[in-house]
């Protein structure tokens, strides 16, 4: 018998993420994107810190039964910087939007799609 996979106290640290090609169909986002965290069980203390993004389509995709993920200090890119499809929360908090507005702040901004996020820019 296998054994569960735990998604819980993981860090993603220090990378770079650039034009990934399209996702698992397993585990849909609405387009490519560079992190996909796909569960179908809770995730709790993980954290994704510092990275950097470009010429995602989606930075980062993020669903689970409930949970919690929680970004600090990343460079998203001018898209969709973080899209919630779970009824997990996602903190935001000190990032950079790709401007100093934040997330969903104007026509260059990263935004956030999904559930609410607690957030502010960077």
């Amino acid at each position: 018998m296998t054994p569960p996979v735990n998604m819980n106290d993981n860090v993603i640290v220090g990378n770079h993420f650039s034009g990934n090609g399209p996702d698992n169909p397993g585990a849909p986002t609405s387009g490519p994107t560079g992190i996909n965290v796909f569960s179908k069980a809770v995730i709790t203390g993980t954290v994704i810190s510092p990275n950097t993004f470009d010429q995602e389509a989606i930075d980062v995709g993020f669903n689970a039964p409930a949970g919690q993920l929680d970004f600090r200090f990343n460079d998203f890119s001018s898209g969709i910087a973080i899209e919630n499809l779970s009824t997990g929360t996602v903190d935001a908090t000190r990032n950079w939007w790709n401007c100093a507005a934040g997330p969903n702040g104007g026509m260059r901004c990263a935004t956030i799609q999904g559930a609410k996020f607690p957030t502010r820019p960077a």
